[in-house]
């Protein structure tokens, strides 16, 4: 089951970083998470939307990213539009 909702927080995969506390290349690795107005690390995300440039730039440049991408190979992959590829992770 899945939920799809586009009124949810939505961040990217450099604020899920900085949100728990990991670098990142624009976002500093001691930011407080009440600065955050959610949850917003990844493993709150229900979807993750990639495109060339996290696999191209982010994966090769932000460890973290690149973590975050394999970790994607457990979620299932439910779209692709051109260069974007949608995934969701199974909701209990």
């Amino acid at each position: 089951m899945y939920e799809w909702d586009w009124a949810k927080a939505e961040a990217d995969f450099q604020q899920a970083l900085a949100f728990d506390g990991q670098p990142s290349v624009d976002y500093p690795p001691d930011i407080p998470p009440e600065r955050f107005i959610f949850e917003a690390g990844f493993d709150q995300a229900a979807y993750a939307i990639v495109d060339r440039i996290w696999l191209e730039w982010g994966a090769v440049h932000i460890e973290g990213v690149a973590d975050m991408l394999e970790l994607l190979g457990s979620w299932n992959r439910i779209g692709q539009q051109g260069d974007l590829v949608i995934y969701a992770r199974e909701l209990p």
